[in-house]
């Protein structure tokens, strides 16, 4: 099969990585509003596509080939990119 590129799984390895510490960092500072409060909906997303990031980090790293999982799993970097845009909307809005 194909295979991405070294370079490539590193960075997707960093961004999971990235996106891991700014959900913890949420889940401290919320608590309770984590799963209560008015952006609980984002809240879940964003829990969804970090957990399916680190589970596709791990299906590629076992080397095993599960082709359905595997293309499911990838299917959730759009979200991300969904996510992504989502993020980078709050940092221009932090600026101004």
């Amino acid at each position: 099969g194909r295979h991405a590129p070294e370079w490539l799984r590193v960075v997707e390895a960093l961004f999971a990585i990235f996106f891991l510490g700014e959900l913890s960092l949420r889940f401290m500072v919320e608590r309770c509003l984590f799963f209560v409060g008015p952006e609980v909906k984002w809240n879940m997303f964003d829990s969804l596509l970090v957990f399916l990031s680190i589970a596709d980090l791990a299906v590629d790293s076992s080397g095993r080939s599960n082709f359905l999982l595997g293309r499911m799993l990838r299917l959730t970097r759009f979200f991300r990119l969904a996510r992504l845009s989502r993020v980078v909307r709050h940092f221009i809005s932090l600026r101004l």
